[in-house]
């Protein structure tokens, strides 16, 4: 693992310890875009990528 990857999965390991409701509208559309890209990555059993699809539409639904 790279030192940026390292950065990055710091990162997302801080911003899943919030909920959405404490995150900003900026962090919530950041978390989505993100996991959106991990389902497009693929690699992910069948239950990775049905918490990957709930986590996005949760971050869709607090956006409304």
């Amino acid at each position: 693992m790279t030192h940026e990857e390292m950065l990055e999965e710091a990162a997302r390991r801080e911003a899943a310890n919030k909920t959405l409701d404490e995150m900003t509208r900026e962090e919530r559309v950041n978390a989505g875009l993100e996991e959106l890209g991990y389902v497009v990555m693929g690699g992910q059993d069948g239950r990775e990528y049905a918490s990957s699809i709930a986590f996005i539409m949760q971050v869709l639904d607090s956006l409304r």
